[in-house]
């Protein structure tokens, strides 16, 4: 990525409806050169998917869990790849430290969450479960900055 594709990124990630016309117009560049450098980064991976940004409490998604996973040794990737085909997971991560996984959850309400957590604790090779509810969130941006 040169610094075209990092402008063009900053302009995206304000707004994924931005047409390449008025990309091209605060770039100076050709509306074909623009057009090309997008589809070169949808090629590449660097653009994964364009998707609105919701307020998910406005959704009807209430709650947001953070669940600590311990899995058997070799069956971490297995379990994962269970964990996050469910719509409700919004992230998988593999991490360091005293657990195997930390997966990232919205709910509708604790039934919800009940029920998803007891599917967890049900899965081959999971050994422990530990979940916390977020009370508020003070900031939650996926966006990669560009300095």
């Amino acid at each position: 990525m040169d610094s075209l594709d990092i402008n063009i990124l900053k302009i995206l990630n304000q707004d994924a409806r931005t047409s390449f016309s008025e990309i091209a117009r605060r770039l100076g560049h050709s509306i074909t050169t623009i057009s090309l450098r997008v589809k070169a980064m949808e090629d590449a991976g660097i653009i994964k998917k364009y998707t609105p940004v919701l307020d998910s409490e406005k959704c009807g998604y209430d709650f947001t869990a953070v669940i600590h996973l311990i899995i058997s040794k070799g069956k971490l990737k297995e379990v994962e790849d269970k964990i996050k085909t469910e719509s409700n997971v919004v992230a998988v991560y593999d991490v360091t430290g005293g657990y195997d996984a930390i997966i990232i959850g919205r709910f509708r309400n604790s039934a919800h969450l009940e029920k998803f957590t007891r599917w967890i604790q049900s899965i081959d090779f999971v050994e422990s479960v530990s979940t916390s509810i977020v009370l508020n969130i003070i900031k939650e941006d996926m966006e990669v900055k560009f300095d």
